[in-house]
């Protein structure tokens, strides 16, 4: 299912997998966006069954990392996501959104599972995302409350 997502991103023109495996800010970059689109899927039909913890930049899977390097590794067909998958919903959020945007708006989420109150999520993350300002956290929050994530 990993590889006809791929597919789904690489033709929603949201990642290039095929610099996932280097090393230099490209490929972090689609790593980064690897790891949180794979993460939003699951809020809109899509769940691929990685578990996540907290990490440097949000909420990370290692067993993803590892089935994308060995996916990258490999060749592979994509076969129709299901239709649970609301996959416009999916690229409306995430359209044009930078990795900091994906960081704080993957961490909220994580976060909202203990913190259900708005303002103290908001303190939560900030704690957690010291280098962003709590009005970009807000902004960030807002979006996802307008989507009926949070």
């Amino acid at each position: 299912m990993l590889a006809s997502f791929v597919s789904f991103l690489e033709d929603s023109h949201l990642i290039d997998f095929s610099v996932i495996q280097d090393e230099d800010d490209n490929g972090f970059v689609n790593r980064l966006r690897m790891q949180k689109y794979v993460y939003l899927a699951k809020y809109y039909g899509l769940d691929l069954g990685y578990s996540y913890t907290m990490y440097r930049y949000g909420p990370y899977s290692p067993d993803l990392t590892t089935a994308y390097y060995s996916l990258a590794d490999s060749s592979y067909t994509s076969q129709d996501l299901p239709n649970t998958f609301k996959a416009q919903d999916f690229v409306s959020l995430v359209d044009n959104k930078d990795e900091h945007w994906l960081e704080i708006a993957t961490t909220l989420l994580h976060q909202h599972k203990r913190v259900s109150d708005k303002e103290a999520l908001v303190k939560r993350v900030e704690s957690i995302k010291c280098s962003y300002s709590i009005d970009y956290i807000r902004g960030v929050l807002n979006d996802l409350s307008q989507k009926n994530l949070v």
